[in-house]
């Protein structure tokens, strides 16, 4: 168990290095392809992957049930709502509120490290998923269907790999020094969750 953990983490490690192998601010397509351009748009943005790091935090505090939930159930509740958001195919209003509150919340929970039940875990997990699927979907405005669809699958499996790494902490997690580190963390999330609500309130003025 302790060796497949390790190989995940290392996966996640290289997946996210040919991934950002060059910085194009927050692109979503890519000349190889809309589904190369899905994964680039997820690891350069900062919001997405600070939400599905929050909750792989919050789901890493609390019991490996709890983290088998955000493994599967975050990607299939971001497929679902990009699909949501891709019928809708204009931008959500108030989106930059409701990404940094969702932050700011997910930030919250790591930082006091609260005992959660494995379903409170997962209604998270769906309602993050959902939430952050649904905005980027939105967002999209892609040639076709077809491409942004396929888009979408550079996100979701994006997701995925990122849920990967509650069950790869776990071990981790049960050290006194990781759970300061891990809640310190989230106090970092929380707070620039709280400083992206200023700056979009301060901007709409």
């Amino acid at each position: 168990m302790a060796t497949s953990r390790r190989v995940l983490r290392w996966v996640g490690i290289v997946a996210f290095l040919l991934a950002a192998s060059r910085a194009e601010a927050h692109a979503v397509f890519s000349t190889r392809g809309p589904f190369i351009g899905g994964v680039k748009h997820f690891f350069l943005s900062l919001d997405d992957v600070l939400a599905a790091l929050a909750l792989g935090i919050v789901a890493s505090q609390n019991v490996a049930q709890a983290a088998n939930k955000v493994f599967w159930a975050l990607p299939a509740a971001w497929l679902l709502g990009g699909l949501a958001g891709l019928a809708i195919g204009e931008p959500i209003p108030a989106a930059e509120i409701l990404t940094a509150a969702s932050i700011l919340a997910g930030g919250l929970l790591a930082a006091l490290s609260l005992t959660l039940s494995v379903s409170l875990v997962f209604l998270l997990a769906l309602l993050m998923g959902a939430l952050h699927g649904l905005l980027n979907g939105a967002a999209m405005q892609p040639d076709s269907f077809g491409a942004g669809l396929s888009q979408l699958g550079g996100i979701v499996a994006s997701v995925a790999l990122a849920a990967i790494y509650p069950s790869t902490l776990l071990e981790i997690f049960k050290q006194p020094w990781a759970r300061i580190v891990a809640r310190v963390l989230g106090s970092w999330i929380a707070a620039t969750g709280l400083l992206l609500i200023g700056w979009t309130l301060r901007v709409k003025k």
